[in-house]
This record gives C-alpha cells, structure tokens and sequence, in this order.
C-alpha cells in the first residue's frame, strides 16, 4: 500500500508510465483544425483511459491519421501502456509522467461525468461514432484542401480524388445516421 500512496503522490521511485516510452512534449507547434475535430479526438483518448474495454478498437485507432499532435502523442503513449499491460486509468494518467501541457489537454475530458455510463453496448456505439466523426473530419480537411489547389490547378486528378472524398463523406455521415438511430 504504500508503494501506491508513493506512486499516487508522485514520491521517490514513483513510475505510472511505460519505462520506455518518450515522455518529451513539444507541442509548442499550433494547428489549425477546428475545435470539433480538436474534441473528437480528445474524447477518444479520454474514454480509452475510462474504459479500456475500448483498446479493442486499437487497430482501427492506429491506422487513424491524427489532425491533432497531441492527441497522435497522447495514443502512442497509451497504447504503449496498454501493450506493456500497465493499468490505464485517470488518476494514472493526470500523475504520470507526461508533461504537464499533455496533462492540461486531457485533464478536463477525464473530469468529465459518462453520459453513457450505463451499458458496454452503448459505450461502444458512442465510441464507433466518435470515430467515425474523426474519419469525416479528416476528409473535410482533404476535401478543404483539394478545393484550394483546384483553384490554381484545375486537373482531372484532382477532380477524381475530389469526387471520391465526397463520396466518402456521404457513406461516414450514412453510417454515423444508422450509428445513431439503432
């Protein structure tokens, strides 16, 4: 016990963290994705630390194109944890390792009361909404870009690949529909 008093408190020999994952922040680059993509991948990270019943969703997560830094930091970090078979929790994470800029990231997503605290199948389904969210971000941002090089260059390419990302968009925001109304 007092071996976890020590840890909780962050005393000598104290280690929440993976022994070797980079717990150096620099994060002083600012992007400019909009602050619902910003929450959308910061609720993901959050609800891994609430309930890592969700890791199984890992596969997907890591083939996620990140928009946000510290988001992309914050699941390197965790599925580190996760695959060295350390406990993930808030109290873990908000008095680990990390830098203190990560913590203040992610400190007021944990805080955060579940709405959907009741069934493990209804976590699941927020969660697959909220990833499916972040895919449709990412592809709005594709899409943003796609437009802004069309106006100097109008090429088949890019109309093709404008095509196929509205196309895309339509099936996520489809799927996210038929998410929500079952």
């Amino acid at each position: 016990m007092d071996a976890v008093l020590r840890d909780f408190k962050g005393g000598t020999g104290a280690k929440n963290g993976p022994s070797n994952a980079d717990t150096s922040s620099n994060l002083k680059e600012v992007q400019g994705i909009s602050g619902p993509a910003l929450d959308c991948e910061r609720k993901i990270v959050s609800m891994l630390v609430k309930h890592t019943g969700l890791f199984s969703y890992s596969e997907e997560i890591s083939s996620m194109e990140f928009m946000d830094i510290a988001s992309s930091y914050l699941w390197d970090y965790l599925y580190t944890i996760y695959t060295g078979e350390e406990e993930i929790s808030p109290v873990g994470i908000l008095t680990s390792e990390l830098p203190e800029d990560l913590k203040q990231i992610l400190a007021p997503y944990l805080l955060e009361e579940d709405s959907e605290k009741t069934e493990p199948g209804e976590l699941h389904k927020v969660f697959r909404i909220l990833l499916l969210q972040q895919k449709k971000f990412r592809i709005e941002e594709k899409i943003r870009e796609l437009d802004q090089k069309r106006e100097r260059f109008f090429t088949p390419e890019i109309f093709t690949e404008l095509s196929f990302y509205r196309k895309e968009k339509e099936k996520i925001l489809e799927h996210i529909r038929s998410q929500s109304t079952t």
